[in-house]
């Protein structure tokens, strides 16, 4: 069982509170050019209840872009389903409308792939912060808490690898019609509910507990455990502001590394009791010598070069715009979409290229005849060019076949045509 001190710890949500759960779909790696192939969701009351119908919000693919056919046999998802569906800005307006209500918990199965609209937002000028005001409960997060301290102790760690990995272990029914998708969820709910109350009330406590503990260790010195939902780790808070907190870090290797945290990703954050002696053991993790090895690096003169901060999006993507740039990308934000004015002429080839794309992809019917003939050709020279990278993943992909398995091998056809009708 999770123990845990009560004084002064924040209140978990209350019983009034709706679950939204939600499974992104992704159809490309991750990056500044992610792309979702939509967002199977579900809402539940907090007896965990289905509110209404499942439903699966499908977006359209650009013209210019190709799906990563790696992805989509691993999801068993037709290239053909993203011709048609809602544009990114219509998804994520959606989103920001289901999310946005007080009384609405976004519920999700591993947090890297929500953070996919933080790539939709950049594109469609939304900034940087797109996911800071979201709370949201990463299920992946607590399996793995109730793996490390709880009653899923027995798994093994790639049992929780996946979410279909998990429903097999669960014994949950994963149905395949894509607005089902994430219907799944709740019944992890109740499992953890039944068997691991304590862990899952802890980390409904959400970013209000994290920057709790955060501060704490800031101010004192003291160790927390982190757990991302794969790895965990012991650390000690040397910086926080209101988007990101600096880690020290040690693994069980004892090997000292630097972490950017973003305050957003729902991480689960602990204290250091939470590693009992028999926990120790059974982890190998020795939690006196952690403490000694970050004094000792906090102490040291040295710079620590291992540096395990997950790439920053927003970083990336704002280092290719001038000062200027970034004030016009402002402003552009707060304006109606369908009536910008052109780009300086001054403004950089990527600015120029973001501006084009965002209204073409988005708000096509707004172009004028000599723009809608340029977006053909900018697609097609586009689509000629990431050609060569589909005939890559294409191979990748044919490696993950299974030849006993006639619907894959039906998919992968669909996969190995799919350029030919485009």
């Amino acid at each position: 069982m999770l123990n845990l001190p009560a004084q002064g710890t924040a209140t978990a949500v209350p019983d009034t509170t709706q679950f939204l759960c939600l499974q992104p779909l992704p159809i490309s790696t991750p990056g500044l050019n992610a792309r979702l192939g939509g967002i199977a969701l579900q809402r539940c009351d907090y007896s965990l209840n289905a509110i209404d119908k499942a439903q699966f919000l499908q977006v359209r693919l650009p013209p210019h872009q190709l799906p990563n056919p790696v992805y989509l046999l691993k999801q068993n998802l037709s290239p053909s389903l993203f011709e048609d569906g809602i544009s990114e800005y219509e998804l994520l307006q959606q989103i920001i409308a289901l999310c946005e209500p007080a009384h609405v918990l976004p519920v999700i199965f591993n947090y890297k792939y929500f953070a996919y609209l933080e790539a939709l937002a950049l594109r469609c000028f939304k900034g940087a912060d797109f996911l800071d005001g979201i709370e949201v409960l990463d299920l992946k997060v607590v399996l793995q808490a109730a793996c490390l301290f709880g009653s899923l102790s027995a798994f093994a760690p790639q049992a929780l690898s996946s979410l279909n990995a998990v429903a097999a272990a669960l014994k949950i029914t994963i149905s395949e019609p894509l607005a089902e998708r994430a219907a799944s969820l709740p019944g992890i709910i109740a499992y953890l509910r039944q068997y691991d109350a304590p862990i899952l009330q802890f980390c409904l406590r959400g970013r209000n507990e994290r920057v709790r503990r955060l501060q704490q260790s800031l101010q004192q010195g003291s160790l927390v455990v982190m757990a991302d939902g794969v790895h965990i780790c012991a650390a000690v808070c040397t910086g926080l502001n209101g988007h990101t907190a600096q880690l020290l870090c040690t693994d069980r290797e004892l090997n000292v590394y630097r972490y950017t945290l973003r305050l957003s990703q729902p991480v689960l954050i602990a204290p250091q009791g939470i590693l009992t002696e028999q926990r120790q053991q059974h982890l190998s993790f020795n939690l006196s010598q952690a403490a000694r090895v970050l004094q000792q690096a906090l102490t040291s003169n040295s710079s620590i070069e291992d540096d395990r901060s997950p790439p920053s999006l927003a970083q990336s993507f704002f280092e290719h715009l001038s000062a200027a740039e970034k004030t016009l990308y402002q402003e552009t934000g707060k304006r109606n979409p369908q009536l910008l004015p052109r780009p300086p002429l001054g403004a950089s080839p990527f600015f120029k290229e973001l501006l084009f794309l965002y209204q073409a992809d988005n708000f096509r019917d707004c172009l004028v005849d000599s723009e809608l003939e340029a977006y053909r050709t900018f697609c097609a020279r586009r689509l000629q060019r990431n050609a060569t990278r589909y005939a890559a993943e294409l191979k990748s992909a044919s490696s993950l076949l299974n030849e006993n398995d006639e619907k894959q091998q039906r998919l992968f056809l669909k996969l190995s045509t799919y350029l030919q009708k485009l």
